[in-house]
């Protein structure tokens, strides 16, 4: 080998040339000529740069949209339909959230959707089916169609309901169902027509009945931890639960003490604390978990549903169902730790509640006095006159606990100075201001107009500041009473 080389020449002829780069004679486009300023060349550069990251911008861009539409037309873990049922669905997605927010099409599509579940014969209790359905309601709504939306929701509600009350469902789909039924009863409370109250207040209070009924099939320890709450004021009721060994009645005042939340320490040793006295059995250690232990699917829509039902049914019936269904709705929210309805708010309503009692009291008062005047005989002016005591005692009580729940409500929103502080929370600036008001009128009608008139200027001035108009003229309207009384103590 080495001799071929050799005889090759490569020793005698070496590597002499350079090879020789010829180059371009052209130059870029806004290249600066020969004999520009260092300030020309600097900016050709700056903005060579510039427009080659706007077109990596670009570039990524588009491939980052084409990646995703990809991934969400070829693999989608999370929709549980098929492709043609899919397909639909987007479409009316598109339709409904497009530019032109063409609710009808949308409406279409979504039935279309029904039609192509209806061919492939997926089963009508199945949630995925319902949820096409609700959507077919709510299209009915953005499109001003209430009767429509309220047929489709009766007719849903009805085979539902119907389904469960036969037992029909399976175990894996019943309390999504139940939760599902009860969304739908909830809103067509809220939908009813006037004439149409009762029958909706009906439907809701049979769906709560049944989650009731099912609470005490897989959770009967829930339903108990609930039922011995007493309103703060009937000490003797609590005393004798303690002498006969029974768990205590819960005193609601005791339940706002508490911390709803879960994850911070002190919470959780305060909500054991509750837990270890008023609790036992599966109950205690349900309640007892760190983490958040596994309540019912539909817990949350069932508060919900109760809240609603408490303030539709004290308007025309004794307040006592309504305040026993907003104490258990508070205990449940602070043990569980979710509020699906704001805390505020619902201590506002058991408040409201109590101060309604006692006006319903104060009815009856009147009425016996008046019966008392005319009543000749001696054994039925007695009998009067114990039902008189009774109401008058069930009044005191009544107006007691709504003024300490009103003021456990404003010293558990930090106080009146901290509350108006968090002037970005408009729920919490409502409630406070609300508060003080009702505890304005209840000063008020309790003879104290110094306290009362205090009580009236701050609310008023806590929702002038965060602009509750019709707050400041239920106040004015009040305070004009206030200033007609003619003696003020």
């Amino acid at each position: 080998m080495l001799s071929r080389i050799l005889r090759s020449g490569a020793t005698r002829r070496p590597l002499t040339r350079i090879p020789q780069i010829r180059l371009q004679s052209g130059l870029p486009g806004g290249f600066p000529a020969r004999g520009s300023s260092a300030t020309e060349y600097a900016n050709y550069y700056r903005k060579k740069a510039r427009s080659e990251r706007a077109g990596s911008y670009i570039r990524k861009g588009v491939l980052g949209i084409i990646t995703l539409s990809m991934i969400m037309i070829i693999w989608q873990p999370w929709n549980q339909y098929s492709k043609e049922v899919s397909f639909r669905l987007r479409k009316g997605l598109w339709a409904e959230e497009g530019k032109k927010r063409d609710y009808l099409k949308a409406l279409d599509y979504y039935q279309q959707a029904i039609d192509q579940c209806n061919e492939e014969e997926m089963d009508q209790l199945d949630p995925r089916y319902s949820g096409i359905v609700l959507k077919l309601a709510e299209m009915y709504e953005k499109l001003g169609m209430v009767d429509r939306q309220r047929e489709v929701y009766e007719r849903l509600s009805d085979y539902l309901f119907g389904k469960l009350l036969a037992d029909d469902v399976k175990e894996e789909w019943k309390d999504i169902l139940i939760d599902r039924d009860l969304v739908i009863s909830t809103r067509l409370l809220v939908l009813a027509d006037k004439g149409r109250v009762r029958e909706a207040s009906e439907r809701l209070l049979q769906r709560m009945e049944y989650c009731e009924e099912r609470m005490k099939e897989k959770w009967p320890f829930l339903v108990n931890v609930g039922s011995r709450v007493s309103s703060g004021s009937d000490v003797q009721s609590s005393q004798a639960s303690n002498s006969s060994g029974a768990p205590p009645f819960l005193n609601i005042l005791d339940v706002l003490d508490m911390d709803g939340a879960y994850w911070s320490i002190s919470a959780y040793r305060n909500r054991q604390e509750f837990v270890d006295k008023y609790c036992a059995g599966d109950a205690k250690k349900f309640l007892n978990q760190w983490a958040t232990p596994a309540w019912p699917y539909f817990s949350e829509n069932l508060i919900r549903a109760r809240d609603l039902y408490a303030m539709m049914d004290m308007a025309v019936r004794s307040p006592d169902f309504s305040i026993e269904l907003l104490k258990s709705n508070i205990l449940w929210m602070e043990l569980s730790g979710f509020h699906p309805i704001y805390m505020g708010t619902a201590v506002m309503n058991l408040a409201s509640a109590y101060y309604l009692k006692s006006e319903r009291h104060q009815l009856h008062i009147s009425d016996l006095e008046r019966i008392m005047k005319e009543e000749k005989d001696e054994d039925e002016s007695l009998k009067l006159e114990m039902i008189l005591a009774n109401e008058v005692r069930e009044q005191a009580q009544a107006i007691d606990s709504s003024k300490k729940i009103y003021e456990k409500l404003i010293e558990k929103l930090g106080g009146v100075e901290s509350a108006r502080k968090l002037i970005d929370n408009q729920q919490l600036q409502a409630c406070l201001s609300m508060a003080l008001y009702s505890l304005g009128v209840i000063e008020m009608h309790g003879g104290d107009y110094t306290e009362s008139e205090r009580y009236f200027a701050e609310a008023k001035e806590i929702a002038a500041e965060n602009g509750m108009s019709q707050i400041v003229e239920r106040i004015d309207g009040e305070s004009e009473a206030l200033m007609e009384l003619p003696t003020k103590v």
